[in-house]
């Protein structure tokens, strides 16, 4: 035999069965004493022994075990005379790794692994029994390490732990034969001893993972616990965010270095926050759902991804070349029932293995997160629509709070500014289709103020202006930002030069449509610094181009009614009012509202004969087309009667029968018919009142209510009218009102007021005395729309038929001199 096995295992303790056991109640010192004295090692290394025993059962941790080992070899090493001595420790795969050796090479020992049953050590492993080999060069050995460092011979003893071998100690020797089988129990009580620190430290090491896992247990739980509170609160998504980046710094190891939230907008994933506050997030901070990237992948996934190490990260070819920090990124989901809104990135500054416990507590602050963020969206949403209604609500005020469409139109682009816009402006299309800018708002007062003063409708502006409009195809087009905006934009170099130094950002172009027809553009611009427009705010400007759209369309209706209105109104008036010799004569006509229907109030003056002339005022039920074919009717009518020779009961009498005729007893007429004969010393008047207002005669401040009344036009069929004479004295006068005088009335946010009545209407005239004709109507006119605030619910019409005044007498000496 080259080799000895068992060799004194009952002074160890050991079976000699070939079993092993750990010692069991021994005295360990006597028995180390009583082998050291076999051995003749002297009291020195009794000492020893004392000492490195104490420190064996003082081991708690790897810093403590390293001494101990040390210690341990080199105290064996000079008890047995050995050259090298070292420990062999099993890993999880059953085979034995060097763990410590003295007086050995480190090239030799830190070599490669021994198997189970493999060379001496691995047979002692399997076997669980020292060895003693006299020859190293009679057996077979797993390395040729041992043979190269020029051993010869050597002993090994198991080290055990709790009822298992843990590993191999064995002493080694250049010298053949320098061990027996004496050596060994020496050997195996250290073993003994080196086995029980392992475990010691192993069973402490294990404890106080325990108890470190134990506390970031619970310190995540209590964490958790904070984050769930603080994000159920109604927050901001950007509050949120912050929230974040506060909880998770605190995160496992506290070494996560950046945290990083993802929105889903339509078809893209926007960087929630600034990019800049995120080393290399600048180029990802939006990116397209289809881009082959880590948080596009997860959102269309709804899957984390976890990459321990940066290698795996650039694994993605769009990240081969990208600068980022982290050396490990756990990418989440935000997910809200099955929708995912976006994604989370952590990320840690060294690679990392991400353990359960940590991909869980991710996973769960990242549904958190999103539910918070849901409920951020939910309340921005709602907050955004108010805000939106309450700007709609205002525009369509601006909108409607002027008759005239180009002030209507500024006002609503100061409720875009700075609102909706920076720079706001309006063009309308001309007749023959060239775009004029009827408007412009800065958010800058001194630059409104420039712009206002700066020529418009330039052929470049023009131009500009119909691309655009081409551009958009009569949608709204949205000019996202990105490089030099005014380049992207423009449409030549020269407009360019014009747009740079406006700062433009982003913009929104809306062509205003209506019923098919293009009406002009509304341009709404940010400037730099602003936020570029959303998708969402480009639907609100369509919205405000819609509305701006339908303003635009009824004002030019508007107009086009009220050119109608007034074309038609001004056929049924006289042109010019004809001269009558001896008399003065004024007239004043004012439309109701705005002057889009034509109503049935008219007057009329035209000669009979040479001597004889007729005045005519009148109101004819009702407004629009109808009263206007009526009040032709009544003047034509007239007109014919009084040519023909008639009386001027009779011209009344002719007209009420054919108005009973033609329109029956729905519409009906009030006219003053009086017929005008002058001479010298006055006028002559024969004047018939058929239901409407009193006629007034002034004489000085005296002023009195001619008393002619007679039926309506058009309600009984064959009434009689009766005309009754007066006959007006130089500086005398007729005057002659519509209701639309006495009728009217102030309106307000109280409610109407009291009507301007014909006592008031007394009072006038009675303060123009010595006016001529036309200052008595001006005089009444003014007084009339004072009092009804300029604002008049009926046409008003007022005419003054005045007895010339007799000429001033010439003094004597006058006389003498121009004889």
């Amino acid at each position: 035999m080259t080799f000895e096995r068992g060799a004194a295992a009952a002074g160890s303790g050991r079976q000699g069965s070939g079993e092993v056991s750990p010692p069991q109640s021994r005295d360990l010192d006597q028995l180390f004493l009583l082998h050291a004295a076999a051995l003749e090692t002297g009291e020195a290394l009794w000492q020893w022994w004392f000492h490195w025993r104490a420190q064996a059962q003082d081991a708690t941790n790897q810093e403590s075990l390293e001494s101990v080992l040390r210690d341990s070899l080199t105290g064996i090493t000079r008890a047995l005379g050995a050259d090298a001595t070292a420990v062999l420790l099993a890993d999880e795969s059953g085979e034995l790794v060097m763990r410590a050796a003295v007086g050995m090479q480190p090239e030799l020992w830190q070599e490669g692994h021994i198997g189970a049953g493999a060379g001496v050590a691995g047979r002692v492993l399997a076997e669980r029994r020292p060895m003693v080999v006299p020859d190293l060069s009679r057996i077979e050995v797993a390395s040729s390490v041992l043979r190269r460092g020029g051993v010869r011979s050597l002993v090994a003893v198991p080290v055990l732990g709790r009822h298992r071998v843990i590993g191999v100690l064995h002493a080694d020797s250049y010298e053949l034969a320098h061990f027996g089988g004496r050596h060994v129990p020496l050997l195996a009580l250290v073993a003994d001893r080196i086995g029980a620190a392992i475990e010691q430290v192993r069973l402490f090491e294990s404890e106080r993972e325990a108890r470190a896992t134990a506390e970031a247990s619970a310190a995540r739980l209590e964490r958790l616990q904070r984050v769930t509170a603080v994000l159920s609160r109604d927050l901001t998504a950007e509050e949120v965010a912050e929230v974040m980046l506060t909880e998770l710094s605190e995160d496992i190891g506290g070494e996560a270095v950046s945290y990083l939230i993802w929105l889903v907008e339509g078809d893209r994933l926007r960087l929630l926050g600034r990019a800049e506050t995120s080393p290399g997030a600048g180029p990802f901070a939006d990116m397209s759902l289809d881009d082959p990237l880590p948080g596009p992948a997860v959102v269309r996934s709804g899957e984390a991804m976890w990459f321990s190490s940066r290698a795996e990260v650039t694994g993605f070819d769009a990240l081969k070349d990208a600068e980022f920090g982290p050396g490990a990124i756990a990418v989440l989901p935000l997910r809200v029932g099955d929708e995912v809104i976006g994604a989370l990135a952590v990320g840690y500054p060294r690679p990392r293995a991400f353990g359960h416990d940590e991909r869980h507590f991710l996973m769960v602050v990242a549904r958190q997160a999103a539910e918070s963020l849901h409920r951020a969206a939910i309340s921005r949403a709602r907050m955004r629509a108010a805000r939106d209604n309450a700007l709609l609500a205002d525009v369509s005020a601006a909108l409607g709070s002027s008759l005239d469409s180009v002030t209507a139109l500024h006002r609503a682009l100061e409720e875009l500014v700075p609102d909706l816009a920076d720079f706001a402006t309006i063009h309308l299309f001309d007749d023959r289709g060239t775009p004029r800018r009827v408007s412009q708002v800065h958010r800058d007062p001194q630059t409104d103020a420039l712009l206002a003063r700066l020529p418009v409708d330039g052929p470049q502006e023009v131009h500009d202006v119909l691309n655009v409009v081409v551009a958009a195809g009569r949608r709204p087009l949205l000019m996202e930002a990105g490089g030099d905006p005014a380049k992207q934009w423009a449409v030549d170099g020269w407009h360019a030069a014009q747009t740079r130094p406006l700062g433009v950002a982003s913009g929104i172009a809306v062509p205003l449509v209506s019923g098919g027809d293009l009406l002009g553009l509304l341009g709404l611009l940010r400037l730099t610094g602003s936020a570029p427009y959303t998708a969402a705010e480009l639907h609100l400007a369509a919205e405000v181009g819609a509305r701006a759209s339908t303003a635009v369309d009824n004002a030019l209706q508007a107009e086009k009614r009220v050119a109608v209105a007034r074309a038609l109104q001004a056929s049924l008036l006289p042109p010019v009012l004809g001269e009558v010799p001896g008399a003065e004569v004024a007239a004043v006509f004012h439309a109701a509202g705005t002057g889009a229907e034509v109503g049935g109030d008219f007057y009329d003056l035209f000669p009979v004969d040479p001597q004889r002339w007729v005045l005519m005022i009148g109101d004819v039920s009702g407004s629009g087309p109808a009263a206007a074919a009526l009040t032709a009717q009544v003047r034509h009518g007239a007109r014919v009667a009084a040519r023909a020779g008639l009386e001027p009961a009779a011209v009344v009498a002719a007209v009420n029968a054919t108005l009973d005729e033609t329109t029956g007893s729905e519409w009906f007429c009030t006219m003053v018919y009086a017929e005008i004969v002058p001479d010298d010393d006055g006028i002559d008047l024969q004047v018939i009142s058929a239901g409407h207002v009193p006629p007034l005669v002034t004489a000085g401040r005296r002023v009195y209510e001619l008393d002619c009344q007679s039926p309506l036009i058009g309600v009984v069929p064959g009434a009689t009218y009766t005309a009754r004479h007066v006959r007006l004295a130089p500086g005398q006068a007729l005057v002659l009102v519509t209701d639309g005088a006495t009728e009217a009335r102030p309106i307000d946010d109280r409610g109407p007021g009291t009507f301007f009545g014909e006592q008031r209407l007394r009072r006038a005239l009675a303060s123009a005395a010595g006016r001529d004709a036309h200052g008595l109507v001006q005089t009444l006119a003014q007084a009339v729309l004072e009092h009804a605030g300029g604002r008049l619910d009926d046409d008003l019409v007022l005419v003054a038929l005045r007895a010339s005044p007799e000429p001033a007498p010439v003094p004597p000496d006058d006389q003498n001199r121009d004889q």
